[in-house]
């Protein structure tokens, strides 16, 4: 068993050991990547420059909400500052948001890294490193994808399970993850669906477009048993038409 105290002890012997990179995996899907930022924001050697990379702009607030206490939407280029000592960016998977961002910082965190492929992950871990990033953190949502590029960093591996917390959720997560997920490429999509990833598009009714529409999830597809029995608020998608977010995954389909 992996908890949150020897997932959370490990995480802080990372940041003071001369290792650089560190692999948060586990079945507490929405519990990993706020576990590692407060221990970034309060154990990390202050003044420091930290940058969260997630897969989209629009789960910036959704992902850091648990960690910090948001009066506005972040955005690229602005500093969040944290304890009057750590500044904290934000930018996204894709690299045109790169250059919001700034060249030199000290700690990078990107989640979920479920949704990228070798040569994007690759990348992307590169980018931070050319940045001066000391502390790399490469976290999962769900560990069903192949996240074998990351062996290329050799980082430490820290797991957290959600056994002792959450025993029937673990069990769940876990069988999903013996099944890992094939790339699927979804044909004859609407024009207005083609730029987003095939791993984030889902279908949904729109109740504001009244109609059934392509939407981007908030987190990589993981199978319909899993979406379907998820609990509300786990899973949401934004309509790709209207801009309307939905919740009612257990009607959602490809």
């Amino acid at each position: 068993m992996y908890n949150r105290n020897q997932a959370e002890q490990q995480i802080c012997d990372f940041l003071r050991s001369t290792d650089q990179v560190l692999l948060l995996t586990g079945t507490h899907q929405q519990e990993k990547h706020p576990l590692a930022l407060r221990a970034v924001l309060s154990e990390y050697p202050a003044p420091a420059t930290v940058l969260f990379r997630t897969n989209h702009a629009s789960h910036y607030r959704d992902f850091l909400r648990p960690v910090l206490p948001l009066q506005k939407k972040p955005r690229p280029g602005v500093p969040i500052r944290v304890h009057g000592a750590y500044e904290l960016f934000v930018d996204t998977m894709n690299r045109a948001s790169w250059g919001s961002t700034p060249r030199a910082i000290d700690v990078a965190v990107l989640y979920p890294i479920d949704s990228y492929k070798a040569d994007t992950g690759t990348e992307s871990v590169q980018d931070v490193q050319f940045r001066g990033a000391k502390k790399t953190f490469l976290i999962t949502w769900t560990d069903n994808r192949d996240i074998a590029w990351t062996n290329h960093f050799a980082p430490v591996h820290v797991v957290y399970d959600a056994e002792a917390e959450r025993p029937d959720y673990h069990e769940r997560v876990r069988e999903l993850s013996k099944a890992p997920l094939a790339d699927e490429t979804l044909t004859r999509l609407p024009k207005y669906a083609q730029s987003i990833p095939h791993d984030h598009l889902i279908r949904v009714r729109c109740s504001r477009c009244r109609s059934t529409r392509w939407a981007r999830m908030n987190m990589p597809y993981p199978g319909e048993a899993v979406l379907h029995s998820a609990k509300t608020g786990v899973y949401w998608a934004r309509c790709l038409k209207c801009g309307m977010t939905a919740d009612e995954h257990t009607k959602w389909y490809r």
